[in-house]
């Protein structure tokens, strides 16, 4: 059972160290032939003929990919309606997916002082089985968390491109008519967007010149001459597709000693157009997220690939990671975490997800070289009735049992890696921070539609890289009882 508490423990660290990794939320931009930027394309985007537009407005937030194909209570299991997804959170974990966390230890303990070891080991598969419940639900939010989190720049940048906003300034070089100022033109573009003069902060943004068929911008955030992350949004008129591509390479303190963390993250998916500036994700087909990550400091390195896939009203995502760490005795310790899940839920952005039911499989190994190793392995599939408690009931019958039992986790690209793809940060380039640029503008940060834009920018899963905390600190008294089973 020590194998099961390290590599929580571990799991709940590596989850802290996802927070510096998301997808960002994108722009939009197109060829266009002539100057009013309009042209209508021959994608169909498996919705009908893809209206281009120059410039970012009109595309879909990032975190809109999770968009389902249809609406309402969609899951023959369930009994009731479900939480939004985002309001699960460590303050109502027990509610609903593991039940009373003190009353739980106390019948342990109880059972324990009666030799009643069949009840203790009853119990505290209770408790596993809420862990595993509790992961699922932790994995999928962390995904959605990912695609938030990061979005901040680019989400704020197409704000900034609508027409009318009143927010970009015109300090020096070309001034670009309102609302075209990621805009492609007849040569290539770099444009600036000042941040802080006094840091050198700011947004380069280029945009290579009109091409048929392809619209491409890449924006990168620096500092003090520095790349701090790039964003390359690409757009490809005949197939009705859009592809966001993002890195970033940053540090931060933890206990006061620095880490260091890379990520990459890309996003591709399909439009549907109903006119100009009205794009949103097709929901009839597949959508694909991708992420690695990867952070090193204060003893200890974190890496970890991830994989999400949205189609219909079901989200798949995936999940191989290795967490090293120096002990307390000075062993190099190995704690990896291989994970699928499978849910089904409606909404149509990160905030109203609601998740139904679902399953997930994972395999964990905790290593101390010349000394011991641990593995771990967990199936469990569950379904919501509000009638019970925890009201996210184990489902030893869920028919998506079967997809995450048959994924092979020899061969798939996800779950068989045993050296992890490192992050690809090449869009983090310093070379970017010192191009000429055409334009420079600064932002009017007290225009009520910069405001506006900040508040709706912002991560929306403020809590999902913490749902399991609880369970992890209450653990130890489970499996301390479990170590006492004969």
């Amino acid at each position: 059972m020590k194998s099961s508490k390290i590599f929580t423990q571990a799991l709940a660290i590596a989850i802290l160290a996802t927070t510096s990794l998301g997808c960002s939320r994108s722009d939009k931009n197109e060829d266009t032939e002539d100057e009013d930027s309009t042209v209508t394309g021959s994608g169909t985007g498996g919705g009908g003929t893809v209206v281009l537009v120059s410039g970012l407005t009109g595309l879909p937030n990032v975190e809109d990919i999770i968009k389902t194909s249809s609406q309402g209570l969609l899951s023959l299991t369930a009994t009731g309606t479900p939480p939004k997804f985002a309001e699960i959170s460590p303050d109502n974990m027990e509610q609903y997916l593991v039940g009373d966390l003190t009353a739980l230890v106390s019948a342990i303990s109880a059972a324990r002082q009666a030799n009643n070891w069949a009840e203790v080991k009853s119990l505290a598969n209770t408790f596993r089985d809420g862990l595993n419940k509790c992961r699922i639900m932790e994995d999928s939010a962390r995904q959605l968390s990912n695609l938030t989190q990061s979005a901040f720049e680019t989400c704020m940048m197409s704000s900034l491109d609508k027409p009318n906003a009143g927010i970009l300034v015109h300090r020096s070089g070309e001034k670009v008519p309102d609302g075209e100022f990621f805009a492609a033109g007849s040569q290539d573009t770099v444009r600036v967007i000042t941040l802080n003069p006094t840091t050198d902060k700011k947004v380069v943004v280029q945009i290579p010149q009109k091409t048929t068929g392809t619209y491409r911008a890449k924006i990168t955030v620096c500092e003090a001459g520095a790349a701090r992350n790039g964003t390359l949004i690409t757009m490809d008129e005949s197939a009705g597709s859009l592809s966001y591509e993002g890195a970033r390479h940053n540090s931060s303190l933890v206990d006061l000693l620095s880490v260091e963390h890379w990520s990459h993250y890309k996003v591709s998916a399909f439009l549907e157009s109903s006119g100009v500036n009205n794009f949103t994700f097709d929901s009839s087909r597949g959508r694909d997220v991708s992420f690695e990550h990867k952070s090193v400091g204060n003893g200890r390195t974190y890496q970890f690939v991830a994989g999400m896939n949205v189609t219909g009203d079901l989200m798949t995502t995936k999940l191989s990671g290795l967490n090293q760490f120096t002990s307390s005795d000075n062993s190099l310790e190995t704690s990896s975490h291989k994970g699928i899940s499978t849910v089904k839920f409606t909404g149509t952005k990160a905030t109203d997800a609601v998740i139904y039911e679902g399953a997930g499989k994972y395999v964990g190994k905790f290593e101390r070289p010349n000394t011991e190793t641990f593995t771990h392995e967990q199936t469990i599939g569950f379904n919501f009735n509000e009638n019970e408690t925890p009201q996210y009931q184990t489902d030893a019958n869920s028919s998506y049992l079967t997809s995450v039992t048959s994924a092979n986790f020899a061969t798939d690209p996800i779950l068989s890696q045993s050296t992890l793809t490192e992050p690809d940060i090449t869009l983090v380039s310093d070379s970017d921070c010192a191009l000429a640029a055409s334009s420079t503008y600064t932002i009017n940060g007290t225009a009520q539609n910069f405001k506006d834009a900040e508040a709706n920018c912002q991560a929306k899963f403020p809590k999902a890289d913490s749902i399991c905390r609880e369970l992890a600190n209450q653990e130890h008294t489970v499996w301390s009882a479990l170590r006492l089973a004969p």
